[in-house]
């Protein structure tokens, strides 16, 4: 898609971000919880406590995907990163995630001297597995029964891309 704008987020995408995630497919899919309150958005997209850095990708005007870079605040492991993201259902298998996360990657790589990016995805979500294995991303285990969903105690795959 040529018609989709990068850029950093901003206050104003507090609620077009919310309801990125407020999609039963993409909270059952993140570490987020269902009915996300735009309150939380806004102190998300807070200048004053911002993550590493948080990318959203924009199609005529419309926030529909989100990325977010943050680095690890420990002095041993300064040079590690984690990574999240989704992006709106209405737009899903159209290069989005794959543009974000190459933005998200060569910020890491390229300016903050990051040399490991890490991520947690669910075993079922095989199109995000994909595309982090497209990018690079290398599965390096498992957190058995890490997280509950939906009732349920469920393994997490532990996945990371090393600069070369």
């Amino acid at each position: 898609m040529d018609d989709i704008h990068i850029r950093a987020s901003e206050p104003k995408d507090a609620a077009d971000l919310r309801n990125i995630y407020a999609a039963p497919e993409n909270y059952a899919a993140t570490l987020q919880l269902p009915y996300p309150d735009l309150t939380t958005w806004e102190k998300r997209t807070d200048s004053s406590n911002p993550p590493t850095l948080r990318l959203v990708a924009e199609v005529e005007n419309k926030v529909v995907g989100d990325v977010c870079l943050m680095q690890l605040q420990t002095v041993r492991m300064a040079h590690v990163a984690r990574v999240g993201m989704a992006v709106h259902v209405d737009f899903h298998h159209r290069g989005i995630g794959q543009r974000l996360l190459k933005e998200a990657i060569n910020y890491a790589f390229l300016w903050l001297n990051i040399s490991r990016i890490e991520l947690d995805v669910y075993p079922d979500n095989t199109a995000a597995i994909a595309l982090y294995k497209k990018m690079g991303f290398e599965q390096e285990g498992v957190k058995r029964r890490a997280v509950f969903r939906a009732g349920h105690y469920v393994d997490v795959n532990i996945m990371a891309l090393l600069r070369e």
